[in-house]
């Protein structure tokens, strides 16, 4: 069932109990803030808790990763763990949000 928003630009698809954002529209999305990210999983068909329990890691200490080292904050991981979130959940919504280079 596709459902068009008032601003024609966010098209929802219903899946049983699940809401994904269509794939067109998430590949063209900006991730800069925490809900952004939070968004991006959302489209992948998972949410930030069960993200974080597939792969091992405390929920809350994913929420806390992700609301501090969003890119809008211009915050960078420093601790190992905070950095091993943040390139898996780089790698889970294909955007780079660690800011890392292949040197």
């Amino acid at each position: 069932m596709y459902i068009r928003s008032r601003c024609e630009r966010t098209f929802m698809v219903f899946k049983g109990s699940q809401c994904e954002q269509s794939y067109e529209e998430y590949k063209y999305m900006r991730i800069e803030k925490a809900n952004h990210i939070h968004a991006a999983l959302l489209a992948k068909g998972m949410s930030c808790r069960s993200w974080a329990l597939s792969n091992g890691y405390n929920p809350r200490t994913v929420q806390k990763c992700v609301k501090l080292f969003a890119p809008a904050t211009g915050r960078k991981p420093r601790t190992e763990l905070a950095k091993a979130i943040m390139f898996h959940l780089s790698l889970a919504i294909d955007f780079d949000l660690v800011g890392v280079s292949d040197d």
